[in-house]
């Protein structure tokens, strides 16, 4: 081992050293602590509910797949699902599992060679992405052999096609980041991928139930009607292989893999170098820093709030938003709900228009009045953050006129932007502009007016006064959330009786606006 070692140019005792070091980190670390909730004082590391999260998805997709689909489909979806959870996992853990910059300040004034750091590097991701290789083979290898049209060499072909298509990922994305000018990917998109194991566990099992009670074998139908760009996927002819036991495509895709392999290593050489001639030249490498508060009150958002005071309450809650990552973690959380609803509806065809009155045209109307139910958590989310303790600066202005400015930062930062989105999907998948905006419109005025009840009830002190520890919880809340959980269906219901008529649905639109206005004068 240590001959072949030198001849590639690695110090074998530094190289031991570092491995040993990077899979104990791996192991002890925050992986996926965004994804999965674990935090650092908890025993169980999160990296061992990411091989959960895994075993999950796989077993999902292969129980709803499992004797409906034919083989070269079942494997083509498992492969494509392993391409996924990889890059995900790759990108989310870039830094902690294949380079850190931080490295240099540990082992930059050792003598240790690029080739011997990087080929530790190499070894630790190796290991991680086998563990979700391993985790995402385990149930199609087993319950794919059950298939019709499946034999014995299915035992170990899949695997051999799991491992490619996990390698090859995972080289594709260390390739791509290490050669960036700032290794590694960005916050943001970290922060996407690290909610993908979440959302497509809901969206397997949300969309596998409405595909299975809908009857008319859905799921079957799927491998028929494929677009075109699909053939284009690496994943298709791997499945076809898998299927017909070809082995030419197989081989080709380990050739690719380990083509990929040999051309990451490279470039994480490469970035190492780059980060030891930063060092050496004692420049420091530029971090962005976190977003300032900047005038409180500016002229026109003042005139539209209606006055400094609710514009500056409503300046602090978007700073505050910008800078606290575990705040904007919680109140993305609440919209997962409706997030399923709107993308589920339209891949199972239950997303008419509301004025064709049919039981397909009761989701978009759901959706909003689902949106509309999640504002109490949201807002009782938004009484805790990590800068409690100078929440002081909103006591001398909270009241009416805060309560205003901070219902208005949470509704543009989060719920807005989400109507609008909403809007313009109904507006594609209906051909209908002119019934999405108002579709839209009457969303928006739905939130104002349980918005302004919910403000009411559980913002009678200031906001973001509270440790995230109890911020986490429903605690006094509960009460609130089923009143408007209630409220919201009750006037979801009401819209749909009016739906058939645009001008009963804008005169619904205006009465909620108008009965909004009448419960901030009254409780005033």
């Amino acid at each position: 081992m240590e001959a072949l070692l030198r001849w590639l140019g690695v110090q074998p005792r530094p190289f031991r050293a570092l491995l040993r070091t990077f899979v104990a980190l791996d192991l002890r670390g925050q992986f996926y602590g965004l994804a999965t909730g674990a935090k650092a004082g908890e025993l169980v590391s999160p990296l061992y509910w990411v091989v959960g999260q895994m075993l999950t998805v796989s077993l999902l997709l292969t129980a709803l797949m499992q004797g409906r689909v034919e083989a070269w489909f079942y494997a083509f979806a498992s492969l494509s699902a392993t391409a996924v959870m990889v890059f995900s996992a790759v990108v989310v853990e870039f830094q902690e599992a294949a380079f850190d910059p931080k490295d240099i300040t540990v082992v930059g004034h050792r003598p240790v060679s690029s080739r011997t750091w990087s080929l530790a590097r190499g070894l630790n991701l190796s290991l991680y992405v086998a563990l979700i290789g391993v985790a995402m083979t385990l149930f199609p290898t087993g319950m794919g052999l059950g298939l019709r049209d499946t034999e014995v060499r299915w035992l170990w072909l899949f695997p051999w096609a799991n491992a490619v298509v996990a390698v090859g990922t995972a080289a594709l994305a260390l390739t791509v980041y290490a050669s960036g000018s700032v290794a590694g990917p960005g916050e943001n998109l970290k922060k996407v991928a690290a909610w993908v194991q979440i959302l497509a566990i809901m969206a397997l099992f949300y969309g596998g139930q409405l595909m299975l009670r809908d009857g008319s074998g859905g799921i079957g139908l799927v491998p028929l009607h494929l677009d075109p760009w699909v053939s284009y996927v690496p994943t298709l002819p791997l499945g076809h292989a898998v299927a017909d036991g070809a082995l030419r495509p197989l081989f080709l895709g380990t050739s690719v893999s380990t083509l990929l392999t040999v051309v990451a290593w490279a470039a994480l050489r490469r970035a190492w170098e780059r980060v030891s001639r930063v060092r050496s030249t004692d420049r420091e490498v530029r971090v962005s820093a976190p977003p300032r508060a900047g005038t409180l009150s500016r002229p026109l958002v003042a005139r539209l709030l209606g006055g400094r005071r609710p514009a500056a309450v409503h300046a602090l809650v978007r700073t505050v938003l910008a800078r606290d990552s575990e705040l904007r973690a919680r109140l993305v959380t609440v919209l997962a709900m409706p997030a399923a609803a709107a993308v589920l509806g339209p891949l199972t065809a239950q997303y008419a228009p509301p004025s064709q009155q049919s039981t397909t045209s009761v989701l978009p109307l759901a959706t909003v009045a689902l949106l509309a139910s999640t504002l109490p958590t949201a807002m009782h989310a938004l009484k805790a953050s990590r800068d409690h303790r100078a929440a002081w600066r909103l006591a001398e202005v909270w009241g009416p006129s805060g309560r205003s400015g901070a219902r208005t930062a949470l509704l543009s930062w989060l719920y807005w932007p989400f109507v609008l989105a909403h809007a313009g999907l109904c507006a594609w998948w209906w051909s209908a502009p002119v019934e999405a905006a108002l579709h839209g419109l009457v969303g928006l005025a739905l939130l104002d007016f349980v918005s302004r009840l919910a403000a009411h009830s559980l913002w009678v002190r200031p906001i973001l006064s509270v440790p995230p520890v109890r911020g986490g919880t429903l605690g006094g809340a509960l009460g609130v959330v089923a009143g408007v959980g209630a409220l919201a269906s009750v006037l979801g219901g009401l819209w749909f009786a009016v739906a058939p008529w645009p001008l009963a649905t804008a005169g619904f639109a205006a009465l909620l606006a108008v009965a909004g206005q009448f419960v901030d004068r009254e409780i005033r």
